[in-house]
């Protein structure tokens, strides 16, 4: 009767720990197999793969597998790849990672980022396998900023703007069904002092000190994650800086008419021609581009067609600077509607372009004409 006794003084106290803690979670690397594509933990019991349907998770112990999907959308397969590691939680439990990548091309440079989204997944459970985080993961970005001698010679030779984003995600104890995560990021701009909203032109010469990457603080911290079991997702314990500079192919943000340069549009357009930085910052998310079909039939015809910003091809316009060596000459114009036109001409009466911009409250591009026979 007293180990009886004994025994049911002790049953409470194992109810309420396990009420009040969860299992460690694990992180575990992943590995790609002979079989190209898949990767697998050490002991291969947890398997992660891509095929034209979708992310898909195996074991080969358990004889069980799930096809990954909770999202609003289906993006293609060739943009997803495998986060190598997964956050075991049981045997036949995970928190598996699939990074999806956004590119963009820039003239002279380029933009690619990989976005992690986290599934909670439970094998040969079809009704258990739920996105809980999407954050921004990894990202590079190059931008051209010579665009002559001059430049040259200011900058020293450093004739690229670059940008890095890294992350590192790790589980710790939690007190909810699911573990606490960390996460912890490190920004970097190169050369220092690079600015993705400033005209680099206007910048002064770079010193010695500048010629080398700088890490950004505001976008290098840590913060952890906790579940909530109200919405199903991971949340910030406090709100994530605004880093869009470094994980963004072109950054916006709400413009005032107080916040645009204080300048003539001649000397606007002169800026917006010579960098793409500001060409990036000031055209629109949707442009017009028209032009002329030569090979239509019976005789050439106009063209017109709207082309969402992540689209347009850098540099839109000729830099101003440079026109004389182009045979081109510029004009000023401004439209009934208020907006304002640079009209391009070729000396030789070939090349004619029109660039349109409208006050957003900014100047902004909104239509480009090129009519040149």
């Amino acid at each position: 009767m007293v180990r009886v006794f004994k025994n049911l003084m002790i049953l409470p106290l194992l109810m309420g720990l396990c009420i009040t803690t969860v299992a460690a979670a694990e992180i575990e690397k992943l590995a790609e197999t002979p079989r190209k594509g898949q990767f697998c933990n050490q002991q291969e019991d947890w398997c992660v793969e891509i095929d034209k349907s979708g992310p898909q998770a195996s074991s080969r112990t358990l004889r069980a597998s799930y096809g990954i999907w909770d999202l609003p959308y289906i993006p293609s397969s060739t943009s997803l790849s495998i986060w190598p590691s997964l956050i075991r939680l049981t045997e036949d439990r995970a928190l598996v990672g699939i990074l999806e990548t956004r590119a963009q091309p820039f003239s002279g440079g380029g933009f690619e980022a990989k976005d992690l989204i986290l599934f909670d997944v439970t094998l040969g459970d079809f009704n258990k396998s739920n996105s809980v985080l999407r954050i921004p993961f990894k990202a590079e970005i190059s931008i051209r900023a010579c665009f002559g001698e001059d430049d040259f010679a200011k900058r020293q030779g450093a004739c690229l703007d670059e940008y890095t984003f890294n992350s590192v995600l790790a589980p710790v104890d939690g007190k909810e069904d699911l573990p606490d995560l960390v996460l912890k990021t490190q920004a970097w701009r190169n050369p220092a002092g690079a600015s993705r909203f400033a005209d680099s032109s206007e910048a002064p010469p770079l010193t010695q000190d500048q010629l080398g990457p700088k890490q950004d603080s505001s976008c290098s911290y840590e913060r952890v994650f906790l579940w909530s079991s109200e919405t199903s997702l991971y949340n910030p314990t406090s709100p994530l800086p605004d880093c869009r500079e470094f994980t963004e192919a072109n950054p916006s943000f709400t413009r005032t008419a107080s916040a645009c340069p204080d300048e003539t549009f001649e000397k606007f357009v002169t800026r917006f021609s010579h960098d793409i930085a500001v060409q990036e910052k000031s055209t629109a998310q949707k442009v017009i581009f028209e032009g002329v079909d030569m090979d239509a039939q019976p005789e050439p015809k106009k063209t017109s067609e709207e082309v969402p910003l992540s689209m347009v091809e850098w540099p839109v316009m000729p830099d101003m600077a440079t026109l004389k060596r182009q045979n081109l000459v510029s004009e000023f114009e401004v439209l009934a509607n208020g907006n304002k036109q640079v009209v391009l001409r070729g000396t030789d009466g070939g090349a004619y372009m029109e660039f349109e911009f409208s006050q957003q409250p900014c100047w902004t591009l909104i239509r480009v004409s090129d009519q040149s026979m």
